[in-house]
């Protein structure tokens, strides 16, 4: 399969990473018979116009989880995924759907010197077994990162990819890392409703593991987001991460970053101060 790549290259892209729109827990019920019903919630969203005039401006891609796809803990087994499929086709522009291998809502794009693969984490989701992404989509995932030149490949996954319960998919996309000495592989997650930077040594990966996830639909009045910046001109390539949170609850506010609060030191001790801790992650810190 080929990398979709983007004729232009611009200096700002947006990734939604999840809840891009939060329905009912009855999500099944209320909307799954349908893809027409799904789609006219979506249009609500869309005839909101700040949020309207934002994604005609700004390139966009997205990716879904449990409250855009189906219900609270929904897997490969919940109804009405097909519907939630085509009206997710029709509303959000993203290059492609699934492959050969397999359907779901995942895709690959480039954006100057980093290619981006966005998982589904929920159409081959077994909790059972403790499979995050299924068969189809590693056989996917792992040509697709043979096949790239990029200097970093960054997985996108709405799930916490080190949940220790579903570790399993991720411990295999180590084995393909190590056995074809890719390097620049890091995650980008959502769905946890605050910002978390996390770095682990995992079975069969070559380097430790490094994660940033960004949850803006927040359980507190943070209103998390992240700004990531790709630098691929300096001798040691590098990403730069920094989570911005509200400075208050109020609905009229401002968003702060601190530059010299280094997310690493700080790693699940502190989430006030984790919610605008800044990271820089090398290629020297993802080289086997």
């Amino acid at each position: 399969s080929k990398l979709h790549t983007d004729a232009t290259v611009l200096d700002v892209i947006i990734v939604f990473l999840s809840l891009t729109l939060h329905t009912c827990y009855c999500y099944c019920y209320c909307y799954c018979q349908s893809s027409n019903s799904l789609l006219s919630r979506y249009l609500q969203q869309r005839a909101e116009s700040n949020f309207a005039r934002f994604i005609k401006t700004v390139p966009t891609y997205a990716t879904w989880d449990n409250h855009d796809y189906g219900t609270d803990y929904a897997d490969y087994s919940q109804g009405g995924k097909e519907n939630s499929l085509k009206a997710w086709g029709d509303l959000w522009p993203n290059p492609y759907q699934g492959s050969s291998k397999g359907a779901g809502n995942y895709y690959s794009f480039s954006w100057g010197d980093a290619d981006f693969f966005v998982l589904d984490c929920r159409w081959y989701r077994n909790w059972s077994t403790g499979t995050l992404f299924g068969q189809p989509q590693l056989a996917w995932l792992e040509e697709d990162l043979i096949a790239s030149q990029a200097t970093f490949k960054i997985i996108v996954s709405a799930s916490d990819v080190m949940e220790q319960s579903m570790s399993g998919d991720l411990q295999t996309i180590g084995k393909v890392v190590a056995r074809n000495s890719i390097s620049g592989v890091l995650f980008n997650s959502g769905d946890i409703h605050r910002n978390e930077y996390k770095t682990q040594d995992v079975a069969n990966w070559p380097y430790r593991v490094h994660q940033f996830s960004s949850s803006g639909i927040a359980v507190v009045w943070r209103r998390n987001f992240a700004i990531v910046n790709v630098n691929t001109a300096l001798n040691n390539p590098e990403v730069r991460v920094e989570f911005h949170s509200a400075n208050s609850p109020g609905q009229s506010t401002t968003w702060s970053n601190d530059p010299n609060l280094i997310c690493s030191q700080i790693q699940g001790q502190n989430r006030n101060q984790e919610s605008r801790c800044t990271q820089t992650i090398r290629l020297s810190d993802l080289t086997p």
